[in-house]
């Protein structure tokens, strides 16, 4: 019995222990995925998002690839697509791939075409370098890819907008695919730029295209749709023809390929992002294979123009005429770019010298005639402000007689007319009369504010009956205004001093601008008015300013609260400028040159007070200001 037990927990311990070292290799083994080309090494756009491919998969460490290339550039007959079925079907007997990664047309074709097939079947597919997307139908199967964007429609439009006067375009392409795909597409251009002619050249041997370039003229112009042509099952570089050239063509060429890399003959093409498609492929299969959902399925990456300096500077091209995005290459780098750091440093150091002995040779010889011409400035200086004050004292006076009566005419017509058609007309004159007494008013003020000649009168004010008085005169303007989902609101301390012994009428004028701003730039919501009495240390804590100059001891702070647009934060450093507006559609709708900000923060100084606000711009704006509580003595 005890040897039959023994036997049994053997038996156990071992099949345990087999579970286990299955289950550890499942845990452990890499995903496998299998990536098919459509083309060849050698290939620009093959090798770079071959790369990108490949550095983005080694960084995950648990995902094994096999690559294989399909080579129909040279090879282009469809039985292809079978024997490299076989030839796939042996090489990978047995091995179960987790995904399949295709790269254009003819690979994503060859995979449809056997998707049904023991490799293929139910295998997610990431597919990349395909502009026609619309003519696949992928709902059938789980797919997800890179659709490119057609860059030489863009190169096109370019072409036409840079040399409107060359109406015949010719198109050199090759047999591949893809080609096939976007000449069919090439005719409509013909219509949308103008009529030109397209012709397309098959060319497949350097000294036919030689001489097709060399017979083109003034109303000519080359798009090269490939980097490479197919001669005798070879691919030549279109740069190896243009550089042999005796001397630059008379003709600009275009290219759907890529100029980053030194194709000085070319105008301007698409900007290389081959490495930038096999990451983004790579990223794609990595969340697939560790169960992310992906969303989008298809990724639309955009890509930019490059142009060659060197060929837009022969052609005598505008550079304004070139897309907003467009990068410029080849540039020609000069001395000061090549020895930048030591030109600044020596610029520097001379500069530096030079300044100093002009200033101390200055500062010796003229110190006396400085401080002449000085003080005579200072003179004409206040006697031009005085001027400048009267005659703004007085012609603001002249204009705002007669603005009076206009304005208390329209209140008559206003009261009197019995005419619908005229009382928009009449309202127009009075609002217009309104916000040019305020305008005149604001012009007046800074004169005032400029020459030191605005006056305190301190006075009782009464805060409860002040501020509702305040609310209730602009509850009337929100109709005016036509902002009916606003609201405003005063929000009295409870207890504590009623009486602020200041200047009432600068008072008004101050929470009167806040207020207007506050429903300038208000949708809906309230607009909140408050105020409380503190301490001069009490202020200082609460609003941490502790480098304003506040000298008294008590103060009262008033508050203004509203929910509109907000301030961006790099307007901030800008709202009490003179002549500064938040935004300047505003001024169509309620006039004003952006002063009273400015103007409210000048008399808040002289009454003894600071102003700040708080503001993130889509949530609102609070304005706060205090003023000194300036209580007579007994």
């Amino acid at each position: 019995m005890k040897k039959a037990t023994f036997k049994l927990h053997i038996i156990i311990s071992l099949l345990i222990y087999l579970v286990q070292g299955l289950l550890s290799q499942a845990f452990t083994e890499n995903k496998k995925i299998l990536y098919i080309n459509s083309y060849s090494i050698g290939l620009l756009w093959t090798d770079e998002f071959t790369l990108g491919l490949k550095t983005e998969l080694d960084k995950s460490g648990d995902i094994a690839y096999y690559t294989e290339f399909m080579d129909t550039k040279r090879i282009q007959f469809h039985s292809h697509y079978d024997y490299f079925y076989q030839y796939l079907k042996t090489k990978y007997m047995g091995i179960d791939f987790d995904a399949v990664v295709t790269a254009d047309n003819n690979a994503l074709d060859f995979f449809l075409y056997h998707k049904d097939s023991i490799i293929f079947k139910h295998k997610p597919l990431i597919f990349a370098g395909i502009n026609n997307i619309d003519d696949y139908h992928l709902n059938d199967i789980e797919a997800y890819g890179i659709v490119e964007g057609r860059g030489w429609e863009h190169v096109f439009y370019s072409m036409h907008r840079l040399f409107p006067d060359r109406k015949n375009v010719y198109v050199f392409s090759n047999t591949s695919h893809t080609d096939s795909l976007n000449q069919s597409i090439v005719a409509k251009y013909a219509q949308e730029f103008g009529v030109p002619e397209y012709h397309i050249i098959m060319s497949s041997n350097q000294d036919s295209m030689v001489n097709i370039l060399k017979s083109l003229g003034s109303k000519d112009m080359v798009y090269l749709f490939n980097r490479t042509f197919s001669k005798s099952a070879a691919h030549w570089p279109y740069n190896d023809i243009l550089t042999k050239m005796n001397k630059p063509l008379d003709v600009p060429i275009f290219s759907g390929a890529h100029i980053r890399d030194g194709i000085n003959n070319i105008v301007g093409g698409e900007e290389n992002i081959g490495e930038f498609h096999g990451r983004t492929a790579a990223h794609m299969v990595i969340k697939l294979l560790h169960g992310q959902e992906l969303k989008p399925r298809f990724i639309y990456p955009k890509g930019k123009l490059l142009y060659n300096y060197q060929e837009l500077k022969r052609f005598h091209i505008d550079h304004k005429l070139l897309p907003r995005d467009a990068i410029i290459v080849n540039k020609p780098e000069s001395i000061f770019s090549k020895f930048k750091q030591i030109a600044y440093i020596n610029f520097s150091f001379i500069a530096a010298c030079v300044a100093i002995i002009i200033t101390m040779i200055i500062n010796n010889k003229n110190q006396k005639r400085y401080r002449k011409k000085i003080e005579e400035a200072r003179d004409n200086a206040l006697q031009s402000e005085a001027v400048k004050t009267s005659f703004i004292a007085n012609i603001s006076h002249e204009i705002r007689t007669p603005l009076n009566a206009i304005i208390g005419f329209s209140d008559i017509l206003k009261a009197e007319n019995k005419s619908a058609n005229l009382n928009e007309y009449i309202k127009h004159i009075h609002d217009s009369s309104y916000i040019l007494e305020r305008l005149v008013n604001d012009v007046l003020d800074l004169s005032l504010i400029d020459s030191n000649e605005v006056k305190l009168n301190n006075s009782e004010v009464f805060l409860p009956t002040f501020t509702d008085e305040l609310i209730k005169r602009n509850t009337v303007q929100l109709e005016r205004y036509g902002k009916t989902k606003l609201k405003l609101r005063l929000k009295t301390p409870q207890g504590g001093p009623k009486i602020l012994y200041t200047d009432t009428f600068r008072l008004n004028q101050i929470l009167q601008n806040l207020i207007n701003n506050s429903i300038k730039y208000s949708y809906s919501g309230t607009i909140t008015l408050s105020y409380h009495f503190y301490t001069r240390e009490e202020v200082l804590s609460k609003i941490k300013l502790q480098h304003y100059q506040l000298n008294d001891d008590q103060y009262c702070m008033f508050s203004v609260r509203d929910y509109g647009i907000g301030i961006p934060q790099e307007l901030k450093t800008f709202v009490f400028e003179r002549f500064r507006r938040l935004d300047q559609v505003y001024m169509g709708h309620h006039g004003g040159v952006g002063l009273g900000l400015n103007i409210s923060k000048s008399i808040i100084k002289l009454m003894g007070g600071e102003i700040w606000f708080e503001s993130k711009q889509g949530t609102g704006s609070t304005f706060s200001f205090v003023v000194p509580n300036n209580i007579p003595s007994i």
